[in-house]
C-alpha cells in the first residue's frame, strides 16, 4: 500500500482523568511506527491503563507469552508481517484477546474487521489514525464493559 502523508496526532496538553474501570487493565500496542506506539501508550497510561509496545509480531508474541494482555491495539499497515497476517496468526494461535484494528489507511479497515471475525477474533472497533482521545476512550472502555447477564 502506498505510504501517504502521516497526519498528525493532536496534541496532547491538556491533563485527562484516571478512569477506575482502566486502572491497571493491560493493554499491547502493536505498531510499526513509533511516534504512534507512543501516542497511544501515552493516551491509554492517561487513562490509567498498564502500557506495552511491540514494533512487529516477534515482539508482540514475546510480551504476550510473559505479559498476557487484556486488550490488543493492532495496525494493520505494516510491513511483512502485516496486521492482517498477525490476525489470522492470532486466530490459529486460538488467541482470545480482543483487539481494536487502527490505520492511518480507512480503505483496509472493513475489510479487515471483517476477516477478523471469520478468524474468529473478537473485534472491538476499527479505528482511523490519527484517532481522537474520546473516540479511543470510548473504544478501550468498550473492551472491558461488563458483560450484561441475562
Amino acid at each position: 500500500m502506498p505510504r501517504r502523508e502521516r497526519r498528525r496526532w493532536q496534541a496532547a496538553g491538556r491533563s485527562m482523568p484516571l478512569l477506575p474501570e482502566l486502572r491497571d487493565r493491560r493493554l499491547l500496542i502493536v505498531d510499526d511506527e513509533p511516534e504512534d506506539r507512543r501516542t497511544l501508550s501515552a493516551l491509554a497510561q492517561s487513562r490509567g491503563c498498564a502500557v506495552r509496545e511491540a514494533a512487529d509480531l516477534q515482539e508482540m508474541n514475546a510480551i504476550r507469552r510473559e505479559w498476557e494482555p487484556e486488550l490488543l491495539i493492532l495496525d494493520i499497515v505494516m510491513p511483512a508481517p502485516d496486521g492482517l497476517a498477525i490476525l489470522r496468526q492470532l486466530s490459529e494461535a486460538h488467541c482470545r484477546t480482543p483487539m481494536i484494528l487502527v490505520s492511518a489507511h480507512d480503505t483496509i479497515l472493513l475489510p479487515a474487521r471483517n476477516l477478523g471475525r471469520v478468524y474468529g477474533v473478537e473485534i472491538i472497533d476499527a479505528m482511523v489514525k490519527p484517532i481522537g482521545t474520546a473516540a479511543f476512550t470510548a473504544a478501550v472502555r468498550r473492551a472491558f464493559a461488563p458483560i450484561p447477564r441475562r
